[in-house]
């Protein structure tokens, strides 16, 4: 953590590696984020994930602090730890979206450069999005079974392929001739906790 305080605040909470970053680059992302913090007079603190789920953790810790805005900087994965432990809480979820989809930024209208996405998110009212259960996990944008989720799943668990479109697009291919057709039953009762 860059700082740390008591109360009411904002935490920001950068994906170091989405969307392919390198180091020196999430150097500037906590960087830009600690100053548009001081610039808007908010206090705050500004943290840097170490591995998938750590997101998750930092966004509970922060809404357990009494955090009134966590801001999820990343991709489609980043914002849905963050999301996900805001489920039900207080604390509001901001967007700046770094990733190769950027799914629910882009639902949402929001910049895509980062300081003006950090810029709204600091000082834009809240509004609320839907959300949805799908195996016990929540999602926010879009959710997916069978094919879908069989290349999404791929897609996530191959690192060395290309990111964005072009990926999706050759894991897609790929996938075709080894996925399995698999039988669902839908529930469609509303989830226990909102």
């Amino acid at each position: 953590p860059l700082a740390r305080v008591a109360g009411p605040m904002v935490s920001i909470i950068i994906n170091p590696v989405s969307g392919g970053a390198t180091l020196d680059q999430a150097r500037l992302r906590a960087q830009l984020a600690a100053s548009m913090l001081e610039a808007h007079g908010e206090p705050g603190d500004v943290t840097l994930t170490m591995s998938r789920g750590h997101a998750r953790d930092l966004a509970a810790a922060a809404a357990a602090r009494g955090a009134r805005l966590v801001v999820a900087w990343g991709g489609d994965g980043t914002m849905n730890e963050v999301a996900s432990s805001l489920v039900g809480q207080r604390s509001v979820l901001g967007l700046v979206p770094a990733g190769s989809g950027n799914g629910l930024a882009r639902e949402l209208g929001l910049p895509g450069a980062p300081t003006d996405a950090l810029r709204l998110a600091l000082s834009c009212a809240p509004r609320r999005i839907d959300a949805g259960q799908l195996g016990g996990r929540w999602f926010f944008s879009v959710a997916g079974i069978g094919f879908d989720a069989h290349v999404a799943r791929a897609f996530d668990a191959d690192a060395g392929h290309a990111r964005g479109l072009r990926g999706y697009v050759h894991l897609t291919v790929r996938e075709l001739w080894r996925y399995q057709c698999g039988r669902y039953a839908i529930d469609s009762a509303p989830p226990t906790s909102a």
